[in-house]
C-alpha cells in the first residue's frame, strides 16, 4: 500500500483531465530522507527534500510565509520576481503571481490551498506544469532546531514530449533546493 497516495494522484490526475476540474491531492508523507524521487504511473512524479536549520521553528514559519522570502531563497539564475500577491504572509487561498525561469522563462499563478501551523500548500493553477502540488513543511526537533520539508508532486505539459524532460526537471529541483538549503541556513542562522 506505500504507493496508495499516487494511485489516487493518477485517478484525480485522470479525471481532472477528463472532466476539466481540479481535484485535491492526498495529504504528503514526510518520511523520506533529504532527496527521494517516487515515480507514479500516469506522469505524477515526487520529488521530496529535506534539511535542518539551527533555528526555533516560529522563526522559521515566519520567514517562510512571508512572500518575500521566495526572492531570498530562489537561486540568481532562476531570475525570479514577484508580479503581484493577495497577501504578504500568506494564508489559506493566498494567489501569488510569478515570473522567472525554471524550464524556460515563464509565468507562474499559483494558490495556498491549505495553511495550517507549520505546513501549507501552494498548488500552481497556471504555469509550465500540468500539475505542480508543493508541500511545505516545517517540524521542531528541539528548541532552536527545525527540519524543513518540501514534497512537490509534478506532471509536465505534452504527453510523451514533456516526460523526456522530466530527468532535467529533477536535476534542476535538485539544484535549486540545495540552494534553497544555503540560503535559508544563512539567513536564519545569523
Amino acid at each position: 500500500m506505500a504507493e496508495r497516495p499516487c494511485v489516487r494522484l493518477q485517478i484525480a490526475s485522470a479525471v481532472s483531465g477528463f472532466i476539466g476540474v481540479r481535484i485535491p491531492s492526498p495529504p504528503l508523507n514526510s518520511s523520506a530522507d533529504t532527496y527521494s524521487r517516487q515515480h507514479c504511473h500516469y506522469n505524477v512524479h515526487r520529488f521530496h527534500h529535506t534539511f535542518t536549520v539551527n533555528a526555533e521553528i516560529n522563526k522559521v514559519w515566519e520567514f517562510y510565509t512571508d512572500i518575500n522570502h521566495l526572492q531570498i531563497i530562489s537561486p540568481p539564475h532562476m531570475q525570479l520576481r514577484l508580479v503581484k500577491s493577495t497577501h504578504q504572509r500568506l494564508v489559506q487561498g493566498s494567489e501569488v503571481w510569478l515570473t522567472g525561469t525554471l524550464l524556460t522563462r515563464s509565468n507562474w499563478h499559483s494558490k495556498i490551498t491549505s495553511l495550517a501551523p507549520h505546513k501549507y500548500v501552494d498548488e500552481m493553477l497556471t504555469g509550465r506544469f500540468r500539475v505542480w502540488r508543493h508541500m511545505h513543511g516545517f517540524r521542531k526537533i528541539n528548541k532552536n532546531m527545525t527540519e524543513v520539508i518540501d514534497e512537490i508532486d509534478f506532471e509536465l505539459h505534452y504527453g510523451l514530449l514533456g516526460r523526456m524532460f522530466e530527468g532535467y526537471v529533477f536535476s534542476q529541483l535538485e539544484k535549486i533546493f540545495a540552494y534553497r538549503k544555503q540560503a535559508t541556513i544563512k539567513t536564519l542562522e545569523n
